[in-house]
Parts: structure tokens; C-alpha cells; sequence
């Protein structure tokens, strides 16, 4: 595999074009694809969520 160097001004556009489509994302994304549409019940609500924590969130 080949390494590609990338200059500053091109990470910088880079970041800040995943920056912007990340905060334009909610305007562009329909509200019923993000479940926010309608009332979720509270027994399919999602209070937490834990991401690569391993065995620390078993219980």
C-alpha cells in the first residue's frame, strides 16, 4: 500500500467539508429517518449507549 502525503490546505479542506456536511446533516435528513417523528415509548427509548467499553457495561 502506497502512502500518500497530504499537505495542510488539503486537510484542512477536507475537515472542514466533513465538518459542514456533518452540521447540514439534521437540515438535510427527514426528522421519521432519525426516529424523531413521532413519541417513542419509554421501554424503547435508549438511555445509554456504550461504545468499545468491553466487559464494563455487562451487568
Amino acid at each position: 500500500m502506497s502512502q500518500a502525503k497530504m499537505s495542510r490546505r488539503g486537510f484542512l479542506k477536507k475537515t472542514t467539508a466533513t465538518l459542514a456536511g456533518t452540521a447540514a446533516a439534521p437540515y438535510l435528513i427527514p426528522s421519521s429517518a432519525l426516529g424523531l417523528a413521532s413519541t417513542v415509548a419509554p421501554s424503547n427509548r435508549i438511555t445509554l449507549g456504550l461504545i468499545g467499553c468491553g466487559i464494563h457495561g455487562a451487568g
